[in-house]
Parts: structure tokens; sequence; C-alpha cells
């Protein structure tokens, strides 16, 4: 998937009314912040979603947590998030809408992968 507005509003219907530019500005600088060899074949969907989730914190003035919204409503579609149980205060602000819950389970589904395939390269290894 190529990393563009157009398949962004694809995936994120409710940004159907976000400028264009807005939207590849934050999808440019957020796929020079994180690593594509980190999250294989989820960089888009990583980036996408990070980017998604730093434009709604954008929007609302704040970059601080306020705990995830139990429901919202981007452009007439309603969204439902979750505040997760545990978090690190490192990941607390991610934690504040959907799209940034989804970056981190996407997060920590490579980290597990990485230390997973790290493993067993260094058991062929020995």
């Amino acid at each position: 998937m190529e990393l563009n507005a157009e398949n962004f509003k694809s995936l994120f219907p409710e940004f159907k009314n976000i400028d264009d530019k807005r939207i590849e500005l934050f999808i440019s600088l957020n796929s020079e912040k994180i690593s594509k060899n980190y999250f294989g074949k989820d960089f888009e969907l990583a980036v996408f979603n990070l980017s998604a989730h730093q434009m709604l914190c954008a929007d609302r003035g704040s970059s601080s947590n306020k705990g995830a919204k139990i429901s919202e409503n981007i452009g007439g579609v309603a969204t439902q998030t979750y505040q997760p149980l545990l978090l690190n205060n490192s990941d607390s602000y991610y934690a504040s809408t959907g799209y940034g819950i989804e970056y981190l389970r996407l997060r920590k589904e490579h980290a597990t992968m990485g230390w997973f395939v790290t493993w067993v390269f260094q058991l062929k290894i020995k």
C-alpha cells in the first residue's frame, strides 16, 4: 500500500473532509520517524495509525493523555475506543485514541517477533 492521502482516507473514511496536504504532512513525518525494518509488512498501517492519532491529538489542542474516549464521531463516522488496563508512562499518550492503541498493538506485535527472530538466529549460529 502506498503512503498517500488517498489510501489513508480509504482506510479511515472518517478523515474524508481533512485536507490531503495535512494528511500527507503527517504521513511524511511519521514515515521518517518509524522504522520500515521494524514494522515490516505492517509499516504502512503503523504510519497511518500513528498519523491519525497525531492529527486527532493536534485537533484537540493537547498532546497529553486525557484517557481514551469511549466514543467519538469524526466526519459522521462513530468510533469507539477503550482504555488498556496497563500502560507504561511513555505509552499512555497513545491510549487517548483508537488509532494510538492500534499503533501500540502493532509495535508490541513486532517487538515480540523481533525478539523471536533474533533468538532463533542465535540458536542457528551456535
